[in-house]
């Protein structure tokens, strides 16, 4: 006689319905089996939100934005899902390879450097900005309509096979070339905002000849610094190692309602954490002087500014933070390239500080001396 074990295996070998086991098609599994298969809580609690009885399968849509997750493992199991929603985490990486149904996809304000959206031939909305993306290729996403990939790193982007978007926005990214296919766009009236990159004189040229064609083409640089206030959170600005370190206030200011908070350095970690500001346009061989206030706990802190272009970079000496109440700091440099951008070099040994109001303007120093309207000063 055949033993029972053997029997059911064999059923479930050939696929007959109303057997499951171990090894049987995800399709059956519950969320409360992926559960069992994740192990970031914060995703776990989740995914409780979504129903432990449904069928992970069967599940159109997911939001999990907001919930300080930093790892996802089984997204395969939602094979149905048309809308997922993973924005304001901690994620690095993400594997939605066998989600072909996608139609919308939102991380933004991640840590993901790299994506691949190559199976997702049915996207249609993606928002991806505010990580560390150095490459994205979206040659397949060709029913693509919007795409918001600013504040990331990425060197080269391709819309050659995006012919239906109506809305790119890749600000504050390392563009130096015009990106490929941009003149394929069939929507003339589509938005398309390729502002705080370095391009290049020729990539240039070949933007200006694109916005006879597209009105609402922006890709020029602006004269300042983006977003020097934190108003816009830290959009603009790129942290390179120890970010922690850096938070907002929505307590103390200089001018407006939030200031950039640099925490004290805990025991073992690296003596400073950089902060890398958005390009600026710049005229070679002109001075130009950087202001930034500055208001501290206590005494025991130090900030250094730099160009941070790569080529001849110029730094200025280390600033030590000798005040406890609103202080404003200059630095003058001279350019040496069309495209320059500022590091911020931050180290806080004893107590927290404050910076605020960083700006950029033709030399010689700003004459304002004063906060206008101070919040929470110290």
């Amino acid at each position: 006689m055949l033993n029972r074990g053997l029997f059911l295996f064999v059923l479930a070998a050939l696929g007959l319905p109303g057997v499951a086991f171990s090894g049987s098609s995800s399709s059956s599994r519950t969320i409360a089996d992926v559960i069992e298969m994740e192990t970031d809580q914060n995703y776990i609690n989740c995914l409780r939100d979504h129903g432990e009885s449904n069928q992970a399968s069967s599940i159109r849509a997911l939001d999990c934005s907001g919930k300080q997750i930093e790892t996802i493992l089984h997204l395969d199991e939602f094979q149905s899902l048309t809308r997922l929603l993973l924005s304001n985490n901690n994620l690095a990486y993400i594997n939605i390879s066998k989600n072909t149904e996608l139609e919308i996809f939102y991380a933004y304000n991640n840590e993901i450097t790299k994506i691949d959206l190559l199976n997702n031939q049915a996207l249609v909305d993606v928002s991806i900005y505010n990580n560390l993306l150095t490459n994205a290729d979206f040659s397949n996403n060709t029913k693509l309509k919007q795409l918001r990939v600013w504040n990331n790193n990425l060197s080269y982007l391709n819309l050659s096979n995006n012919r239906m978007l109506k809305f790119v926005i890749a600000s504050f990214n390392e563009l130096k070339a015009a990106p490929a296919g941009l003149d394929g766009i069939e929507e003339r009236n589509a938005k398309i905002d390729l502002t705080y990159n370095p391009f290049t004189e020729s990539a240039r040229d070949d933007l200006a000849n694109y916005s006879e064609n597209y009105p609402n083409l922006r890709y020029l640089l602006p004269d300042d610094i983006a977003n020097g206030g934190f108003e816009f959170r830290l959009e603009a600005w790129k942290k390179r190692g120890g970010s922690d370190m850096l938070t907002l206030s929505d307590s103390v200011s200089c001018n407006g309602d939030h200031s950039l908070r640099v925490a004290p350095l805990a025991e073992g970690l690296a003596e400073r954490v950089r902060l890398v500001s958005s390009y600026f346009r710049t005229e070679p061989g002109r001075e130009y002087t950087v202001s930034m206030w500055i208001n501290a706990d206590a005494e025991g802190g130090a900030v250094r500014l730099s160009t941070a272009n790569g080529v001849n970079d110029q730094s200025h000496e280390l600033e030590l933070i000798m005040t406890t109440g609103w202080e404003q700091v200059h630095w003058t440099f001279t350019a040496n390239t069309k495209n320059t951008r500022l590091a911020l070099d931050l180290e806080a040994k004893q107590a927290s500080y404050y910076i605020d109001d960083i700006a950029v303007q033709i030399a010689p120093p700003p004459s304002d001396t004063t906060c206008t309207s101070p919040q929470g000063d110290r």
